[in-house]
């Protein structure tokens, strides 16, 4: 619900908040790789799902790039997991 949407986006706030001091090294999101290994999925399935390109997944896997509230949303949706989880 709603106090769960406030939870996600303060985490996210905070990584967002550590990228910024640390040189703006972002945080990976390693659960997507647990994600895509737990349900048997390529990064490519996982891309075209959600609509956007192979090459973003692996950033957000790797830290090299963070996704936005509403596709970490859809990652999750897909891998049928907590938002949490994925951080």
């Amino acid at each position: 619900g709603k106090e769960h949407k406030r939870r996600v986006k303060r985490k996210l706030s905070k990584r967002r908040a550590i990228m910024e001091k640390k040189e703006r090294k972002i945080i990976p999101f390693t659960g997507i790789t647990f994600g895509l290994k737990f349900r048997n999925m390529t990064r490519k399935e996982l891309a075209n799902k959600i609509g956007i390109p192979e090459e973003e997944i692996k950033a957000y896997e790797e830290g090299t790039k963070e996704p936005t509230y509403s596709v970490a949303c859809e990652i999750a949706g897909v891998l049928k997991c907590d938002l949490e989880m994925l951080a």
